[in-house]
């Protein structure tokens, strides 16, 4: 009763502060009423922006070339990019604002204050399957990009390689190196302590786009091309770029571009909080990230436009390149730094559903009396309950992460994932303010303006959801080939 009794007076600020600015012919409310005190947090406007494009920063870096030439190549895909880039941004600042407007720390808990218990559940759920397999992406990188930096290390002879030794394996190095690195980062309770490491991240992934932009600069002085005659790890055949291709490179540009997720309690944590501050972060990481993809995107399509461009671009280079050995323990750093966003972002979903599922049980008539003394267990319980979920987590992500064989099996469905951040769940925010409201006076075309970008946006990302599950289906089941 007590909750519902919240969940009411939630409800009816809401409701004032809309009523409150509607007579002013605003359409959108202000987030807050004049006399209440918001929160405030501890995060820089610079330290939100390397957080949020540390982010998105990581994986999806190595599938921008592959996204590229699935698109059709460098200009179609930048274009495709350019577009994207600006739906996302204004779909985060939408979360950003109905998240101040209802008081939400999460993107859960906004979805549970707007509609309903039932799409807080679903959400938590959400964001638990995309976390767990965007951190299981992280690992399979790590893995990759540790196996072809030891495959440099030989005997002199040539016959013995010390990258088939067990301590230089694959399953015991990123064991190792998770277990000294990612551990204790996950163990941070709040995420606004890895603004430090994010900038970390950032750069390791500007290394990656010089390394990228010199070679190519290379090849195209002495007019010639990539050449490496040792063993690489890519396609030895591809079919030609089809019109349907472009279709699959959505997922990519998801899977890419998904801060909004992680962005919402970055949001709730930054120091005097307004939306128009915090568009400030995303602007400048949006920049960054844009920047970034966009180099790597192009020059990976102009370097390799003459073979297979492989899910992971850095496999596309010879083993021996010393530059992008480097590139590789950059990029291995920068997964670091990335994978605690993630975490942090799962580990509140799965606290929150065992949460849910505890008093559920509790509020039963049977338990009823007990409810008080769970409350308070809960609270007391809050930093053991948070390292277990944390070190149960990390334990399963780096068991799949070592077998699973490469990034597209993953990172594919997360991008379907992703889009349900970027393009449904902020359309449904807004088909949700706009439909129960009458038109009235000028607001009556903003109203339908809103109610159709919500529509698209719904749909856009259902049609992405759909369509990359339906892909990977039929790819699985061999009907068709990639």
């Amino acid at each position: 009763r007590n909750d519902k009794m919240a969940d009411n007076y939630n409800e009816e600020k809401a409701l004032l502060r809309t009523s409150s600015v509607m007579s002013s012919g605003s359409y959108f409310p202000e987030p807050a009423l004049p006399d209440e005190k918001k929160p405030d947090g501890k995060t820089s406007v610079l330290g939100a922006a390397f957080i949020v494009s540390n982010a998105a920063l990581g994986a999806g870096l190595l599938a921008m070339p592959y996204a590229f030439w699935s698109a059709g190549g460098v200009i179609s895909g930048l274009l495709i990019e350019a577009f994207f880039v600006g739906v996302a941004l204004c779909t985060i600042l939408i979360l950003c604002y109905f998240s101040e407007l209802h008081q939400a720390s999460t993107v859960q808990e906004l979805m549970n204050k707007m509609f309903g218990s039932w799409a807080g559940v679903l959400t938590d759920f959400i964001v638990f399957i995309y976390s767990l397999t965007a951190c299981i992406t992280y690992i399979v990188v790590i893995g990759d990009q540790l196996e072809d930096f030891s495959s440099n290390f030989k005997v002199e002879n040539n016959t013995v390689l010390l990258s088939h030794e067990w301590y230089m394996s694959r399953k015991f190095s990123v064991s190792v190196l998770s277990v000294l690195f990612i551990l204790p980062l996950v163990m941070l309770k709040t995420i606004g302590a890895l603004s430090w490491t994010s900038i970390l991240g950032v750069l390791c992934c500007f290394y990656i786009t010089v390394v990228m932009m010199v070679r190519y600069a290379i090849v195209s002085v002495n007019n010639t091309t990539y050449q490496c005659h040792a063993h690489r790890s890519i396609p030895q055949s591809c079919s030609p770029v089809r019109w349907e291709d472009f279709f699959n490179a959505l997922p990519l540009l998801c899977f890419a571009y998904q801060c909004h997720m992680s962005a919402v309690p970055v949001y709730a944590g930054i120091k005097k909080r307004s939306v128009k501050r915090f568009g400030v972060s995303v602007l400048l990481a949006y920049l960054i990230c844009f920047a970034v993809y966009s180099f790597v995107g192009v020059f990976g399509v102009l370097l390799f436009s003459n073979e297979c461009i492989a899910s992971d671009i850095l496999r596309n280079f010879c083993p021996s390149d010393i530059p992008v050995d480097v590139a590789r323990l950059s990029l291995v750093l920068c997964l670091i730094t990335t994978y605690p966003i993630l975490h942090y972002c799962g580990r509140s979903a799965v606290d929150v559903l065992l949460k849910k599922a505890l008093f559920a049980v509790v509020s039963r008539k049977r338990w009823r009396h007990t409810r008080t003394s769970w409350e308070k267990r809960w609270d007391n319980w809050e930093g053991t309950r948070l390292r277990v979920i944390a070190l149960i987590w990390f334990s399963v992500t780096l068991v799949l992460g070592i077998f699973i064989p490469n990034i597209l099996v993953v990172v594919s469905p997360a991008g379907a994932l992703a889009a349900s951040f970027i393009l449904i769940f902020p359309g449904m925010c807004l088909l949700k303010y706009c439909t129960p409201r009458p038109p009235c006076g000028r607001t009556c075309v903003k109203q339908v303006l809103w109610t159709v970008i919500g529509s698209l946006l719904v749909s856009a990302g259902a049609f992405i959801f759909g369509n990359d599950w339906t892909y990977n289906i039929l790819l699985d089941s061999q009907l068709i080939h990639r």
